[in-house]
């Protein structure tokens, strides 16, 4: 394979850096617009005020559209063992994400990753190997969009070959680094092995005894520029080149070419950039995409000066401007002031206050509810005004036409989110790939028993002979060694409501059960309607999740009314049925023990003795015969399914499918 060398690194950079520029050429207008900050522009009268509905629609999104964290499922790819499967999903869920919080936790980057994405258009992820005194493994950060450079003439990072990553350091880490390389080498040559390091320890040293240098302008955010903040560092560029084992490079422009930091291998199995681009509107015209700071912007500019010229119209309104003409030599200027009980003392001289107002003024409303909704077109939002008049008038007010431009933003909703769970997979693989690659030795696994049933379920005790003596249910051991695969991440599908399918299922369970003959009428046409399957379907399309353990699904013997295929009698909950010889309902049966010896024969008809209690309540038994006309079986059969509770209407459904006459 052919990658870059260290003698090109320098000017490589050079090339990155100078297309990159006109890249970010209109990221310090985007920045400004997000922040709501006012244009520099503003002329001097202006009230120094802005709108801001779109910097606030920018912090909003990401709470819509990634309201929480979605969980995953991790599959491998050489060996496709379902217990490899489950162990990645539990690493993942209860080691990597929870420590993953380099610059903050590790759902707050994901939105942060989004609110990014829609203000530059996209937002690099960088996936890294960590080391700290609480944790070791994989981890990732949201570098600042200008500190990414993608090799020129690309517009994508997985089309590059090779990305560069500006990093700033300060004199107390490069220390650090120093100090641990060292202390490495120590105990290295103690026990006579070669030192794990990658670092070049006598260019650290050259480097951390230069000077600390401030951050280019053109790398600053607008934060640091506007309040003049001394962003100060030593800035090392790390270059990654893209294949299975490819040099990946840590130098410095203050250093001769050639002369590298750090020198290591991608330790991505399958040979990615360690660089994942999460983008708004993805078009493959630009390295960065298209964002709706970029789509509303200009608009927003508008929303901004229509508000900065309302404010001040309306301070001329309520201080208007006044017209002396006239000797003014007995006048008291300062005395012509708008003000309650203000005495003006005008002398000879003739005031008139002067009348600003005309139809621009008194047709702001309008004028601003228009192009408030233009903004929201540009974002894909719903067009909020209620009046016919107000807002956008092209736009329906009607209840077909709101409908319709709610879904318009939710199709946005969704573009977005799977926009993001794409980029997000994407790295989550990368670190997976990364962790297992690197982690070495044995290690404790917490699990919960929803996840020792599926590895039970995956076969991972049966395959692995050193679990059999696990003492605790909650922790199990493994080797890394064991676990060396790539593995593909999926996000589960995401619960999407839908109303009208809701609703739909709602009104024919209504009518299914408001109208008692409903039923009745259906099954005699040799059909059933199932109650359940019904309520899993108005579950399913409110969007809820879990619904299996809310609606449980019952066994046969445990529904009411249900009926034994022997005889045809009805079953009492926690009763086993008819017995066939006496016909009455007798208990469930209970599970025998493994040393039981042979079974009891059982009596024969001839045999079968009436229950005691039943056979004292003769008069009962009488009534019952007499009443329905059966037999005196049968009415036993009635009197101890009163005792176990059975409805009069079941008794007699039982009876009529038997012929008896009530």
């Amino acid at each position: 394979m052919i990658y870059l060398e260290k003698a090109e690194l320098q000017s490589a950079y050079y090339e990155a850096e100078r297309v990159a520029k006109d890249w970010f050429k209109p990221f310090d207008e985007y920045e400004r617009i997000a922040g709501n900050k006012l244009s520099k522009a503003l002329a001097k009268n202006m009230p120094r005020v802005n709108d801001g509905s779109l910097a606030a629609s920018l912090l909003e999104t990401p709470m819509n559209v990634l309201p929480s964290m979605q969980p995953g499922k991790f599959h491998s790819m050489i060996n496709k063992k379902p217990w490899m499967d489950e162990l990645a999903n539990i690493i993942w869920k209860t080691k990597i994400v929870p420590n993953a919080n380099t610059q903050a936790a590790f759902f707050d980057k994901e939105q942060i990753a989004l609110y990014r994405a829609l203000k530059y258009g996209a937002q690099p992820r960088y996936n890294f190997f960590v080391s700290t005194d609480t944790y070791t493994g994989s981890d990732w950060s949201l570098p600042y969009i200008r500190n990414v450079k993608l090799e020129p003439g690309k517009f994508s990072v997985e089309d590059c070959d090779y990305v560069f990553l500006d990093i700033y350091y300060t004199k107390i880490q490069l220390k650090k680094i120093i100090e641990q390389q060292k202390s490495e080498a120590k105990t290295a040559k103690a026990e006579g092995r070669k030192a794990d390091t990658s670092w070049d320890i006598k260019a650290l040293e050259k480097l951390a005894a230069m000077a600390m240098t401030s951050k280019e302008m053109e790398e600053q955010n607008i934060n640091e520029r506007d309040k003049q903040i001394n962003a100060s560092g030593i800035k090392v560029t790390a270059c990654f080149n893209r294949g299975v084992g490819a040099p990946f490079y840590l130098f410095s422009k203050h250093l001769p070419e050639g002369e590298c930091l750090r020198e290591w291998k991608n330790p991505d199995p399958t040979g990615d950039l360690p660089i994942t681009m999460q983008y708004c509107y993805e078009n493959l015209e630009s390295p960065y995409g298209i964002g709706r700071v970029e789509l509303a912007g200009p608009t927003q500019n508008v929303l901004d000066y229509m508000t900065q010229a309302h404010v001040f119209a309306t301070q001329v309104g309520l201080q208007p401007p006044m017209k002396v003409s006239g000797s003014i030599e007995q006048t008291k200027m300062n005395s012509l002031v708008v003000s309650p009980n203000q005495i003006m003392q005008t002398g000879n001289a003739s005031v008139d206050f002067m009348q600003t107002s005309n139809s621009v003024y008194t047709q702001f409303p309008n004028n601003f509810g228009l192009y408030k909704s233009q903004l929201q077109t540009l974002q894909g939002r719903t067009d909020g005004s209620v009046s016919a008049s107000s807002g956008n008038p092209t736009f329906s007010k009607t209840s077909a036409g709101v409908s319709q431009q709610q879904e318009r933003t939710n199709a946005q909703d969704n573009y977005l989110r799977n926009k993001a769970d794409t980029a997000s997979a994407k790295m989550a693989e990368k670190m997976m790939n990364v962790h297992m690659a690197q982690m070495q030795g044995a290690d404790l696994l917490d699990i919960a028993e929803e996840d020792r049933d599926r590895l039970i379920a995956a076969g991972y005790f049966d395959e692995n002979p050193t679990t059999e003596d696990i003492p605790s249910i909650t922790e199990i051991p493994f080797l890394y060694e064991e676990l060396r695969d790539t593995f593909k991440f999926e996000y589960d599908a995401r619960p999407e409501a839908d109303d009208d399918e809701k609703n739909r299922w709602l009104e024919l369970i209504d009518i299914a059960t408001s109208n008692p003959n409903v039923l009745p009428a259906v099954q005699a046409s040799g059909y059933d309607f199932n109650l359940g399957e019904a309520f899993k379907k108005v579950i399913s399309a409110s969007g809820a999740d879990g619904w299996d353990k809310v609606l449980v699904a019952l066994e046969p013997d445990q529904m009411p009314g249900a009926i034994d295929p022997t005889t045809g009698m009805p079953i009492s909950p926690g009763l086993g049925g008819i017995d066939p010889v006496t016909g009455l309902p007798q208990e469930a049966p209970q599970e025998q023990a493994q040393d039981m010896g042979a079974e009891l024969p059982q009596e024969s008809a001839e045999y079968a003795q009436p229950n005691t209690d039943v056979a004292d309540n003769e008069g009962e038994l009488l009534q019952i015969i007499d009443a329905y006309g059966v037999d005196e079986n049968t009415a036993m059969a009635v009197l101890q399914a009163r005792r176990s509770d059975f409805s009069e209407e079941e008794i007699l459904d039982f009876l009529e499918s038997q012929g008896s006459e009530a």
